[in-house]
């Protein structure tokens, strides 16, 4: 399969090749990276905004789509309502940089969805090789961490390690366990809502690549991505009820059983010989299976944990809310129009940097676009999944995702995700008939 997907990217044309490599690029947003004046430059930023200005003949020619679909405006629209927020921002870098962060993702959604549907496919297909490989890494990290590779090999940030918790928290390439669960939500929505099996080609390769990214999610520990993709999944059910029912048998269902039983004993016996105790003073867990019992059962959807450097902590997340909403509550101004794009943490007492947020992405935009901005940023989203095409399994599995990314919403606040963008622009690109 590895060489058949290289030998057809050999075949591929310059534009295609750098479509392929920025999706693919997507997740690995902290391996590798490097900081440069408060901005992480990542490779999807130099392959991304490649891909734009190479697909800006395409736009052009496809810009009447603007004209036909008039809610195809709104992601413009509010990005120029973002800059128009100069005009009574505090912050000037910081509203230069959250204009840059959101400019980008709106470009990239122009990109991909005024874009040829010839590209689908293979854009699918190299968002389940780039899962491959993040999980891949993931398990290498988790597996590593426990039996004591040091951490420059297996990439696992002191805060997440198994010193500190008794177990890892997956991570992978990306900054954090909240932020690696979130983009497996895009995939994981595909893979259940390919119930004929069109993307796949094999129901038992769907089976483990969707088992991968549930386990996945589950040792990464992030609460919001787990109740968020166990939704999906009920939702996926009812969805794939019918085709469930013609596939199953006795002999299916002895041999799928048999097949997770040895997956967890595997598990359980590896987390109990390998695991620890855990240094954490507050989150002191019993070793083993009690360490990922514990620690959700610790975990608040509304506060922060401790970070291993500072024992103080950051304002936890219902701290943090009741902040944005008494900046909202300051005065009508605020309410409708917002504090301005970047303005959170200069709007705070005291000021905090560009980096403060509500943790609740309804919230921050609420905050910095006031009603106005978080109306339009609604009424595009609304638009996308109810104009979705319910007899196409993308559609529905991008809607899967959607739903997936706005329950874990409450847990981060930052709008400017690179992968939320580009599932906006493919939801489209396949409405768009």
């Amino acid at each position: 399969m590895l060489k058949r997907y290289l030998y057809k990217f050999k075949e591929l044309e310059l534009r295609e090749k750098i479509l392929v490599l920025f999706v693919f690029s997507i997740p690995f947003e902290r391996i590798p990276s490097l900081d440069v004046g408060g901005i992480t430059l990542k490779l999807s930023l130099f392959l991304g905004t490649a891909l734009i200005f190479i697909n800006l003949k395409d736009i052009k020619l496809n810009s009447n789509k603007l004209l036909e679909k008039k809610l195809l405006i709104l992601p413009a629209l509010l990005l120029v309502y973002s800059l128009l927020s100069i005009l009574w921002a505090q912050d000037s870098p910081a509203w230069l940089k959250a204009n840059l962060n959101l400019g980008f993702v709106v470009a990239i959604f122009y990109s991909l969805s005024l874009s040829s549907k010839k590209n689908l496919q293979l854009i699918l297909n190299t968002i389940f090789a780039s899962t491959l490989v993040v999980i891949g890494f993931g398990f290498f990290q988790w597996f590593g961490d426990l039996v004591g590779l040091p951490a420059d090999l297996t990439g696992i940030r002191e805060q997440y390690d198994a010193i500190r918790l008794g177990l890892p928290r997956m991570h992978s390439v990306l900054l954090e366990p909240l932020y690696f669960s979130l983009f497996l939500l895009l995939p994981l929505g595909l893979s259940l809502a390919d119930r004929k099996n069109d993307l796949f080609k094999s129901f038992y390769f769907r089976l483990g690549f969707t088992s991968l990214i549930y386990l996945s999610i589950l040792l990464s520990l992030a609460r919001g991505a787990i109740v968020a993709s166990a939704v999906m999944g009920l939702v996926a059910f009812f969805y794939n009820f019918s085709e469930l029912k013609k596939l199953f048998n006795v002999d299916i269902i002895t041999r799928l059983c048999a097949a997770a039983l040895v997956i967890i004993l595997v598990f359980i016996g590896a987390v109990s010989l390998l695991g620890k105790k855990g240094i954490d003073e507050d989150n002191n867990y019993s070793k083993g299976i009690g360490t990922i019992t514990g620690h959700l059962k610790s975990i608040r959807p509304w506060g922060n944990e401790k970070d291993a450097k500072d024992e103080n902590s950051l304002n936890s997340r219902d701290e943090a809310r009741s902040e944005a909403l008494n900046l909202i509550k300051r005065d009508l101004r605020t309410d409708l129009f917002g504090v301005g794009a970047g303005q959170y943490g200069a709007n705070l007492d005291p000021k905090q940097d560009s980096n403060a947020t509500s943790n609740f992405v309804g919230l921050d935009v609420w905050v910095q676009f006031g009603l106005v901005g978080l109306a339009i940023l609604t009424f595009f989203g609304l638009s996308l999944v109810f104009g979705a095409k319910l007899n196409k399994p993308i559609s529905i599995g991008l809607v899967l995702y959607l739903i997936g990314f706005a329950i874990q919403s409450i847990t981060f606040g930052q709008l400017a995700i690179l992968h939320l963008w580009v599932g906006m622009a493919l939801l489209t690109l396949v409405n768009n008939d």
